[in-house]
């Protein structure tokens, strides 16, 4: 994984952040109707608060969370202040900082840890060198509303490649393309040879770029999920058929699943 690893948390989707905390996480198990409920609730609060107060493994990094999207004019003051700092300032303690803008928020408030994995892009360079490793990282979707783990190519042709020039344009495109096609066994594609499947990327590397993270409702049953957005794309072409040209993708499903 080439960029950091920054993770959002929102009560009214779920987090990784509050499974080790017994009683936020059989909360954050109900329905997003009886979580407003029961995140409201005084009696919860003080267990939930307390629970905050002595949180363990990935529970300890909620002070360290940063407030993001916020949808009451009421927490707007807080946007891109650290629960930490709102804490220390209201003389609260971190359980009730959550609560209380969160049930402002009917729960959507975005809470974000960022620049913690991977944060030092030296190393981060060194590590992407290895012949051990391979680009990029998936959980096939697990954690949409968490963050996206998509954009790890193109972040690594934008800062590794132009940018600060750590790694040759044409060991980037080996290493994302033969190199990972060879490991996997896929030994018809990687490579531009006779014979081969003609899958064709064309990019300009001066304008590939990613966009920040975007929160978007475009999922079935009105879910919702982190996006990134590329650019500097001009074309994809998946066995020989156009799938992605000026800034879209075509009707065309070319593909197969693996």
């Amino acid at each position: 994984m080439p960029r950091c690893f920054d993770l959002n948390m929102r009560l009214s989707e779920t987090s990784m952040l509050l499974f080790g905390m017994p009683t936020w996480k059989s909360i954050m198990d109900l329905s997003v109707k009886d979580r407003k409920e029961a995140f409201s609730n005084i009696d919860n609060q003080k267990i939930l608060i307390e629970e905050a107060k002595n949180a363990q493994g990935m529970s300890a990094a909620l002070p360290m969370l940063k407030v993001g999207q916020v949808y009451s004019d009421d927490n707007k003051k807080y946007t891109g202040k650290y629960l930490a700092e709102i804490a220390q300032t209201e003389e609260k303690e971190i359980g009730q900082v959550i609560l209380d803008i969160a049930n402002a928020d009917d729960l959507k408030t975005e809470f974000q840890l960022m620049d913690v994995i991977n944060s030092d892009k030296e190393s981060v360079s060194y590590l992407i060198m290895n012949e051990l490793c391979h680009f990029g990282a998936s959980d096939a979707g697990a954690h949409i509303t968490q963050f996206c783990g998509t954009g790890d190519t193109t972040h690594l042709l934008e800062h590794y490649v132009r940018d600060t020039n750590k790694i040759s344009l044409s060991t980037a495109i080996h290493r994302m393309t033969k190199e990972v096609a060879d490991d996997w066994g896929l030994f018809d594609r990687g490579e531009i040879k006779e014979g081969k499947a003609a899958d064709l990327v064309l990019f300009d590397i001066n304008e590939v770029g990613i966009s920040d993270e975007a929160f978007v409702n475009d999922f079935p049953g009105e879910a919702s999920r982190y996006m990134r957005y590329s650019k500097g794309y001009e074309k994809v072409i998946v066995n020989g058929s156009v799938v992605y040209e000026n800034n879209e993708y075509t009707d065309i499903k070319s593909g197969t699943i693996v």
